[in-house]
């Protein structure tokens, strides 16, 4: 029997937790973080009156996505920003931002990936029960 069939607690958790893929789909959530990452990046460098403190926090938070650290909530932060920069009065909405937006919605569904801090942190783990 399956561990799922035996325990259903099991199966709902497990969708709380990302998988981590490795190999080609790894190395996709790799740049699909770099591209969430260079939207803040971009941000913070196109925008002449973005206050001191609020750069300082972007660019945490682009280091966050590209390492893979805490990833689904830095990707959560970044889809709100690239939201409100669609709707502020200021910044003229463009197509570019939106796909960035949907960038990082596609981040939060899917997890960091096997290379990430995150796969360190919370990867696989196997726990062996004596018989």
């Amino acid at each position: 029997m399956t561990a799922q069939r035996d325990y259903p607690l099991i199966k709902g958790m497990a969708r709380m937790f990302s998988l981590f893929p490795t190999g080609a789909l790894g190395l996709g959530l790799v740049l699909l973080r770099g591209s969430a990452a260079l939207f803040l990046l971009l941000t913070i460098f196109t925008t002449p009156t973005l206050a001191p403190w609020l750069g300082f926090g972007l660019g945490l938070l682009a280091l966050s996505i590209s390492f893979g650290f805490y990833t689904k909530i830095a990707a959560g932060l970044c889809a709100a920003i690239g939201a409100l920069s669609l709707i502020w009065p200021a910044h003229d909405p463009t197509p570019l931002i939106a796909t960035h937006v949907i960038n990082a919605v596609a981040l939060v569904l899917l997890g960091p990936g096997a290379y990430s801090i995150d796969a360190i942190r919370f990867g696989h783990r196997t726990i062996g029960l004596p018989r």
